[in-house]
């Protein structure tokens, strides 16, 4: 039974939302053929909760809770194209800046920069804006997602190698931060101004809602160890842990998001 919205407090909205994703939990609810839908509701109910508990949504007492499409309808989440690499390179690199000077063995913000432009520009490489998403809000770009097939990996990457030993005079030959089997979310960023919104909880649940429910694949993503406020994001969205990786020196947990009924 819905609560009256009208007569409950900001704090006790969330609280029923919690219990009610305890309830889609219990394995005594659910039949088999409940798991999946139920999974996605509570996906959903998390990033609501997220963005609740942050002030980024008023809460609304003359209508029942406000929908996870209502949210996005103030956004466009769509397949980046060419015009927009620029941006993309902009937010990635937030996310990337480090990895890039290590790849490219240069402490320099504009050569990394440059680098990242120079493949997010160009197609049949990981960083291509065809392995990217985007998020639009008042026809601004405000976010940008890189993801692509782990099982491509070595083709995608072989045109980076050859650019680092063409161009930077060092040899190349990082561990493998994918692989087979899943979706790879290599980079997520966000404009400055937007962060603390929650547009990441959103792309990242775009993503999970494409890849994971809607097409039945795994999506994956690597974390420092020492960023525990990057992990908890990620777990609250839906993320398990299933390993742990090294890149270029550093320690990185290995976290997925599988289809219901995948092991």
């Amino acid at each position: 039974m819905q609560p009256n919205y009208k007569k409950l407090r900001f704090d006790e909205i969330v609280l029923y939302h919690r219990s009610l994703v305890s309830i889609l939990t219990s394995k005594l609810f659910l039949k088999k053929s409940q798991t999946e839908n139920c999974n996605y509701l509570i996906t959903k109910f998390n990033v609501l909760e997220h963005l609740y508990l942050k002030r980024y949504i008023k809460p609304n007492f003359n209508q029942p809770l406000i929908t996870f499409q209502k949210i996005k309808e103030a956004m466009l989440i769509r397949k980046a194209v060419i015009e927009d690499s620029n941006y993309i390179a902009t937010f990635l690199l937030l996310a990337m800046e480090a990895i890039v000077c290590e790849f490219i063995g240069q402490n320099d913000s504009k050569k990394a920069k440059d680098f990242l432009l120079h493949f997010v520009q160009k197609e049949n490489n990981q960083y291509s804006y065809q392995n990217c998403f985007v998020v639009e809000e008042e026809q601004e770009i405000i976010a940008a997602v890189n993801i692509y097939d782990g099982s491509e990996l070595k083709r995608l990457r072989a045109p980076i190698i050859q650019y680092i030993e063409a161009h930077f005079s060092k040899a190349f030959n990082p561990e493998d931060e994918t692989q087979s089997g899943e979706f790879y979310i290599d980079s997520l960023g966000v404009n400055p101004k937007q962060q603390g919104k929650g547009v990441g909880a959103i792309l990242i649940n775009f993503v999970i809602d494409f890849y994971v429910i809607q097409n039945k694949k795994t999506v994956g993503l690597l974390v420092e160890e020492s960023n525990p406020n990057a992990k908890r994001f990620y777990l609250k969205l839906g993320f398990e842990p299933v390993g742990k990786k090294m890149l270029v020196g550093k320690k990185l947990l290995h976290l997925q998001v599988k289809p219901n009924g995948s092991l």
